[in-house]
């Protein structure tokens, strides 16, 4: 670092030389185009934590300069002659006339702990462009007066609380206790002069939200605090909080981050992008190529490198080329760097940057150069002409009023966040966010993105909006906590969580100490523990009742148990077909139907149906079909009535048994004509016996319940076009719905869907309600993933559109090639042609996912969601090699795939624990002999389409009414297993059809997904439907089909 004066003339002496000699140097008379005039956005970083900045400048590219268009928001880049701007870190090069000064105000986009106040700092700006490079300049004075550069260093020995062996450097001015303990800065390890000063540049790439245009949000929409779709009132101090993203699908954006630390050594700043993500997931990936940085982490203790001087060396940085293996005997004060810069290359090496600090005037000065046009995708270009984005119409907020703002945020913030933006809690949880020194910029986003404070967003100006965030930078109250203390006595050794509490926190034995927010009032319950009786409260409840502890100091209750001399017997008898379990555990009738309780448990039955079958009701010591508690005060007797389920015949219907069917098997009408549009799935509400849901590609959803109209017309149908954003036509849609496992408890729907047209699928969630009059309502959509298949328009066709939940609750959804490109299907990078596993987001108001373990690829590399090529293989990937698995089925851990192939259609299968499965495509094409394709696995069903030698004839041959055409597509259904029809069904059978040839068939399949029918024409034939989309098994044993041809499109397969 140094200080280099140089005359403030220089670079106009230059433009004056230019005007009078056009074979000069400087500024030339090129009839070249300027770049496109664009917004982008600039923040600096002091310490770590003073965030400020501008969300939104205009950077306006000139072929000649004009310092008339400066304003405090409007950056002029004039055109130089090579060489006319030095990369070093001073700013002789520059002419003072033409830079920008912005007033930075805080940039704070989650609210700070207990660290140095938000303050707005003063940021000169200048840019300048070549032929080759675009420049920028960068200069403010420190807030601390003085540079931070010691980010993340190992320190050894006791830095003043006892440590010992090699630590982060200690922060100790943290209040703890819940919520601040979850804090995203809480246990920040660096303070004070032992942190880091950046600065960050962001460039749109796509912005078709419009965040980077006149009056936009800028970056203000894509860093930090995920208020669009994630939930609203969260606490914006949880991991996810940090993580940066765009919220739309084709918005990306090119982040130039210069950091003192770990990318100011090697000369260059970290090039980045932003790209859509949702949820926690986060958006923010480095550019492909060698990284300028790296960490050094502990390894038995200690750090893995060191510098190759020795131990005594106390620098900040350390630089790759001076690392070596670590070695020597560490004494106290010995300081590492926990970080080694490394010179990166690729697209990662774009950013040169260079720096400069003047310690007099406690200024930094960064310099930035990058390429103009580096060809690749992950940079905002700088290519001559293009569109110029319109300028602003005003300048920018320079100046705030915090008493203005106090009053402001009185009539207007108030009500929800609490007195002086301390937030409001509803027990243990935030019902408002704490909002002390939040920025002007979360502000805004808040008003333009929650639901609930859109109606505030006409009445407050950006000014209003800053002068209200100056008056939360200066505040900073805490919510103290208090200590909730239980202890169980009486209890034998192993029993756990006999008392908990409301709100959760306390399960004692197990967890029996707790913080709670200084004023909640907790509920303790004593739980039912077999052979005991709970016989007292101590402490600060009484009695054998409830007990409420308000937590406004440390509290200590006793929970006091005995063992019981006297036991009843709860006896269930069932009839029917069914089960009933017991809560406490006991009674699991069929097997075990009679059981012991202690005097005065009480005892919850619950009634379970078998396929085919629905639950009547109780009788004996409960009646009724509703919950059943009984309180063991004596023995008692319940029964429990199972009965069949009839499906209603509707008006139109009947059994179509003429010529359809083979083998005994016909069709009958669910659904009167007219009922549904173009159906692509059909799903069973979980719990019901006669509701289901049809979904029509062009984005409908159809309800039907036996319990209305008979059950053959529809309850009602929800448009979920606009919800979705649903595009239709061709093999895009609204392509397939799945409940969640555990719906009876969350409510949660997925659904598959095309959103962009020839360019995104998705998965979306929404909650089930009903209304009063039965209506099924959709609500809260929240997207989990997004499946790109190119940045722009590609093709419509090969959507894939499968989805299961395995046993563990995670996600599949299968996914086409895209159309345009086959080869996607083994790229690691990319999400086409495979079959994908997450764990979706099931938080009310979030979506997004997270990675489970054993899917193909680490589950640390950088998401793929709407990503259309990674640099790193997708940590989604389960399985690979498909081009349009259109239908997807779980049996068990076994899935099943129909893959609709080139000139073979195939149905696959694996074991959902195999993370290595590739079924070939594009280098295979149905059924080979080997392979040297890593992980191949044959179809366990295929046929050939076309042709006199087609194998796809033999399946004809068995159809009455078979379709001669040379398309082909396979559909596969569930794993039948039920009882309704014949040994072959009965015994475990793949259901797979074909939607073009019209045949629907079974093939016997084993617990490992193979065939038990080996002979030449797999399975047999059941009916004739063109047109078949789906093929699933309902609740009364029966299969139902969707066609999208025919009267009324909805049957099930019969035997009459």
């Amino acid at each position: 670092m140094h200080i280099r004066l140089v005359p403030v003339f220089l670079l106009f002496s230059v433009v004056l030389l230019s005007a009078c000699n056009s074979g000069g140097g400087g500024l030339t008379t090129s009839s070249s185009s300027p770049p496109a005039d664009t917004y982008f956005a600039l923040a600096i970083t002091d310490n770590s934590h003073n965030h400020a900045g501008a969300r939104l400048l205009f950077l306006d590219f000139q072929t000649a300069p004009d310092a008339t268009a400066i304003r405090n928001n409007v950056v002029m880049s004039p055109k130089v002659s090579p060489g006319t701007v030095t990369l070093d870190g001073a700013s002789g090069d520059w002419n003072p006339a033409y830079l920008t000064t912005v007033r930075g105000l805080p940039q704070n986009n989650y609210p700070l702990s207990e660290f140095i106040d938000a303050v707005a700092v003063d940021i000169t700006v200048g840019s300048a462009w070549d032929e080759d490079y675009v420049y920028f300049l960068v200069q403010w004075e420190d807030a601390g007066h003085a540079p931070s550069t010691k980010h993340l260093k190992w320190i050894y020995g006791n830095q003043g609380g006892g440590e010992s062996g090699w630590n982060p450097m200690v922060n100790r001015g943290v209040t703890g206790g819940a919520p601040n303990a979850a804090a995203a800065n809480a246990t920040h390890l660096l303070a004070g002069g032992e942190d880091e000063d950046r600065v960050l540049m962001m460039f749109p790439i796509g912005d078709g939200e419009g965040h980077f245009a006149p009056g936009g949000l800028g970056c203000a929409a894509y860093c930090h605090a995920n208020l669009r779709s994630d939930n609203p009132y969260q606490n914006y101090t949880g991991t996810g909080v940090a993580v940066m993203h765009t919220n739309d699908s084709g918005d990306r954006a090119d982040i130039w981050h210069w950091k003192a630390t770990r990318t100011a050594p090697s000369g260059y700043a970290d090039d980045q992008q932003i790209g859509y993500a949702i949820g926690t997931a986060d958006g923010r990936v480095a550019d492909s190529g060698g990284a300028v940085y790296r960490g050094n982490p502990l390894s038995s203790g200690n750090p893995q490198f060191r510098h190759s001087t020795g131990l005594v060396y106390s620098g900040d940085a350390l630089m790759a080329a001076d690392a070596v293996a670590f070695s020597g005997t560490p004494v106290a004060g010995n300081v590492i760097p926990a970080v080694i810069a490394d010179i990166p290359n690729g697209s990662r090496a774009d950013v040169e940057a260079r720096h400069g600090y003047n310690s007099l005037t406690h200024r930094w000065t960064v310099e930035f150069r990058r390429r103009r046009v580096t060809g690749q995708g992950d940079d905002r270009q700088f290519a001559a002409g293009g569109n110029n984005a319109a300028p602003p119409g005003a300048a920018a907020v320079a100046t705030t009023n915090s008493a203005r703002g106090q009053t402001l945020y009185a009539g207007n913030c108030q009500s929800c966040h609490g007195a002086n933006g301390a937030g409001t809690l509803t027990g243990n949880a935030w019902e408002a966010p704490r909002t002390q020194r939040a920025s002007g910029s979360l502000i805004l986003k808040a008003l333009r993105t929650v639901p609930r404070m859109q109606s505030l967003a006409a009445g407050l100006s950006e000014q209003d909006v800053e002068d209200i965030a100056a008056y939360l930078q200066t505040q900073a109250t805490f919510n103290d906590t208090r200590v909730l203390s239980v202890t169980v006595s009486g209890l034998g050794v192993g029993v756990t969580g006999a008392v908990t509490s409301n709100p959760a926190g306390i399960g004692c034995p197990g967890t029996c100490t707790f913080n709670f927010v200084n004023g909640v009032t907790a509920s303790l319950t004593a739980g039912y523990v077999a052979g005991y009786t709970f016989t007292g409260w101590g402490g600060a409840c009484a009695g054998t009742g409830a007990c409420a502890v308000t937590l406004d100091s440390d509290r200590a209750v006793t929970a006091t148990y005995a063992a019981s001399g006297t036991n009843y017997t709860l006896s269930v008898n069932v009839t029917g077909n069914g089960s009933v379990t017991s809560n406490p555990p006991g009674i699991a009738c069929g097997a075990d139907c009679s059981e012991p309780y202690t005097q005065g448990a009480s005892v919850t039955l619950t009634a379970a149906p078998v396929t085919g079958y629905q639950f009547s009701g109780w009788s004996g010591a409960c009646s009724g079909a509703g919950a059943c508690a009984v309180a063991m005060n004596a023995d008692a007797t319940v029964g429990a009535t199972f009965t069949p389920i009839t499906t209603p015949t509707c008006a139109n219907g009947g059994v179509l048994n003429d010529t359809n069917g083979t083998n005994g098997f016909g069709r009958q009408y669910v659904v009167n004509s007219g009922q549904v549009g173009e159906p692509t799935d059909i799903a069973f509400i979980p719990g019901s016996a006669t509701a289901f849901v049809v979904i029509d590609q062009s984005g409908y959803v159809n309800y039907f319940n036996g319990g209305f109209n008979g059950g053959c017309d529809r309850v009602n149908r929800v448009d979920v076009r606009t919800t979705l954003g649903v595009v239709s036509g061709g093999e895009q849609g609204l392509l397939n719905v799945e409940f969640h496992p555990d719906y009876a408890t969350n409510g949660y729907v997925f659904f598959y869907h095309t959103t962009v047209a020839s360019t995104v699928n998705s998965v979306t969630r929404m909650s089930v309600t009903f209304n009063a009059g039965g209506n099924l309502v959709l609500s809260n959509p929240q997207r989990i993933i997004d499946f790109r298949k190119a940045d722009t328009a590609a093709a419509s066709n090969h959507n894939g559109g499968g989805l299961v939940f395995a046993p563990d609750q995670t996600l599949l959804a299968s996914i086409g090639d895209g159309g345009a490109d086959s080869n996607s299907a083994q790229a690691d990078g990319r999400l086409l042609g495979k079959v994908i596993r997450v764990q979706p987001s099931l938080a009310a108001g979030a979506g997004g996912y997270t990675i489970p373990a054993g899917n193909m690829f680490a589950a640390t590399n950088p998401p793929c969601s709407n990503v259309a090529v990674n640099a790193q293989p997708c940590p989604e990937i389960l399985a690979k090699g498909l081009r349009n698995p259109f239908r997807m089925a779980r049996d068990s851990d076994v899935i099943y795939l129909g893959d609709v192939g080139s000139g073979t259609e195939e149905v696959n299968s694996f074991v959902v624990t195999n993370n290595t499965a590739n079924f070939g495509w594009p280098t295979h094409d149905g059924f080979v002999v080997s392979s040297t394709l890593p992980g191949y696995r044959n179809p366990i069903v295929y046929y050939t389409r076309s042709g006199a030698a087609a194998t796809l004839n033999a399946f004809r041959s068995e159809d009455p009414m078979a379709t001669v055409t040379t398309s082909a597509s396979v559909m596969i259904g569930d794993v039948y297993r039920g009882s309704r029809y014949t040994a072959a069904m009965n015994g475990g059978a793949l259901l797979f059809g074909e939607f073009y040839n019209g045949f629907v068939r079974a093939v016997g399949v084993d617990a490992s997904g193979n065939i038990t029918d080996g002979d030449g024409v797999p399975g047999f034939h059941l009916v004739h439907e063109d047109g078949i989309s789906s093929m699933v098994q309902g609740p009364d044993g029966y299969v139902y089909l969707t066609a999208q041809y025919g009267p009324a499109m909805v049957y099930r397969l019969v035997r009459p």
